[in-house]
């Protein structure tokens, strides 16, 4: 079977073709069986720049994700809808989605999800941090150049400079690969969901594939 990874020789017509072949009914809902394709839909065509098709999938994710209290998955997807979202020039809507996402993110502190999307994501995360110093209850407050180890112990502004370094990083990387400029590449993981997908392994089986 050929690779999902749209980073691959001819991988782009592959995600197309898998997203055309794994559509769901437009009034089906969002169960605990079908969840993991609803992500990867929604990430695929953000993947693919049809940033208004991967918004109308993640905001059909969030009542059951809500219901369900899925942390990571439900920050990520708020934080997927607020790079869908200011890609469609919506960067009110998008600071209201990202704003929602670290509120679910709380004292997890994810990183690595919000390092994933290049320049738009490191604006997103621009925007959320200019909205924290101006709103953040605490003050804004930094202790540079001290080791704090986990992101865990450190104060809010300086894990919100750590995913940003991260974030620039990643997509100064990006900027200086052509071909990460004209399409950004599923994880792992994801690609190997994808491949399952194909397969017709159920979400349950999915999951017992990944542990």
């Amino acid at each position: 079977m050929a690779s999902l990874n749209i980073t691959a020789h001819g991988s782009q017509e592959n995600l197309a073709k898998w997203l055309k072949s794994a559509a769901v009914p437009a009034n089906a809902e969002v169960t605990e069986e079908n969840i993991v394709r609803f992500y990867c839909r929604s990430k695929g065509y953000l993947l693919l720049n049809q940033y208004e098709k991967s918004r109308r999938l993640l905001e059909k994710m969030l009542p059951y994700l809500n219901a369900h209290r899925s942390l990571r998955i439900h920050a990520e997807v708020l934080f997927e809808k607020a790079v869908a979202e200011w890609n469609l020039e919506q960067h009110g809507q998008a600071l209201k989605s990202v704003i929602e996402s670290f509120l679910v993110n709380g004292k997890n502190r994810y990183v690595m999800f919000c390092t994933e999307y290049g320049v738009t994501g490191r604006k997103v995360l621009e925007a959320y941090i200019d909205w924290m110093k101006y709103n953040s209850p605490e003050g804004w407050h930094r202790k540079k150049k001290y080791n704090y180890g986990n992101v865990l112990h450190m104060p809010e502004a300086d894990y919100l400079e750590k995913i940003l370094r991260k974030t620039r990083k990643e997509a100064r990387h990006m900027q200086k690969n052509a071909e990460y400029q004209r399409e950004e590449r599923l994880t792992m993981t994801e690609t190997v969901i994808l491949q399952y997908l194909v397969q017709g392994l159920t979400n349950a089986q999915i999951c017992q594939e990944i542990k």
